[in-house]
């Protein structure tokens, strides 16, 4: 428990830290960047107020759907600025529409629940969706010899994704647990997303000047 708590307001500190250095060079940033910043800041201030909704033992868990609906506008949009003009390109927006048709279903079936569930068949559709995009992007980069202008970027969509995906299948299940019994689930999850911090600084980094 002390080790949750720790990483928690760390987490806060490095996300609030990282979200003022993104903000720096917000307007040196190419549009996709911008667009990822946005989303990025949106996320941090849901979550920050979903943390002072669990200080004051309040349910949070609907914050994690206005969440998922953040990352599914937000990171599509990067991700049609960024990929390629092709064929593969109109299968990728298939697949975001086949994504937002999952969700939208699980959200008409589990509507009366949703204060009681988070994470499930959606948020794993949603994940997979853009571990699909990143690895694409980083597959045609490669073979066709391109430069990936937001290498950086698409780093922290495939290590999040791919692991929270996982993490958070089971969502239903998840929030049956106690907070013990969920605690060392939620550590891994900061810890992804600490690296995806991480790669978002590093791609800032780069245009810092």
């Amino acid at each position: 428990m002390y080790l949750y708590n720790w990483l928690t307001y760390f987490h806060l500190l490095f996300y609030t830290l990282v979200l003022v250095f993104g903000w720096r060079f917000f307007l040196n940033a190419k549009l996709p960047t911008k667009v990822f910043t946005i989303v990025f800041s949106l996320l941090y201030f849901v979550q920050l107020l979903s943390l002072v909704f669990a200080k004051l033992a309040i349910n949070n868990l609907l914050f994690f759907h206005i969440m998922l609906f953040i990352q599914l506008i937000g990171y599509n949009i990067f991700y049609l600025l960024i990929l390629p003009e092709n064929k593969a390109k109109r299968i990728a927006k298939g697949i975001m529409l086949f994504a937002l048709g999952v969700i939208l279903i699980e959200y008409y079936l589990n509507w009366d629940n949703l204060s009681k569930v988070y994470g499930g068949y959606a948020y794993f559709t949603l994940n997979i969706s853009f571990v699909f995009f990143s690895i694409y992007y980083l597959v045609t980069a490669i073979l066709n010899d391109l430069g990936m202008d937001f290498r950086y970027l698409n780093y922290a969509m495939l290590i999040y994704s791919g692991g929270s995906s996982i993490i958070f299948l089971f969502g239903d299940k998840l929030g049956q647990l106690g907070l013990d019994g969920r605690i060392p689930i939620l550590i891994i999850n900061i810890v992804l997303h600490l690296l995806y911090q991480l790669f978002y600084v590093m791609e800032i980094w780069k245009i810092r000047r």
